[in-house]
């Protein structure tokens, strides 16, 4: 990737990070509900489609509400987890409980309880 187009990445996500930051609480809990409601109206009627998500952190936009829906239906979400320098595994849980927190403070699979799957 070239100097240039780098730089401009990172401008971008201080900024997409700083406009985060500057929500309110309320403003937050509200994205949060109106992602998941579209989502969701998205989702509706593909329970046979996998799904693959993240865990927020910090002031990521939170999908636990999309996650649970989907969890109630008896589906997997497919979630990453840092396996080292530039590699990610993914895990399909089934279960919130079988996560902890992992090597950069982000809320990811158990390998212990959901070992990730062979792609």
């Amino acid at each position: 990737m070239n100097e240039e187009l780098v730089s401009r990445k990172q401008a971008l996500r201080r900024l997409l990070r700083d406009t985060r930051r500057a929500l309110t609480s309320e403003q937050r809990m509200a994205e949060a509900s109106s992602t998941a409601a579209r989502v969701w109206s998205l989702l509706n009627g593909h329970t046979g489609t996998p799904l693959a998500s993240y865990l927020a952190v910090g002031d990521e936009l939170d999908l636990d509400a999309v996650h649970r829906q989907w969890w109630a239906r008896e589906r997997p979400i497919w979630l990453p987890r840092v396996g080292g320098p530039g590699l990610l595994t993914w895990h399909p849980l089934y279960d919130p409980a079988h996560t902890l927190v992992g090597r950069y403070g982000i809320r990811e699979p158990d390998p212990a309880r959901v070992p990730a799957a062979l792609l």
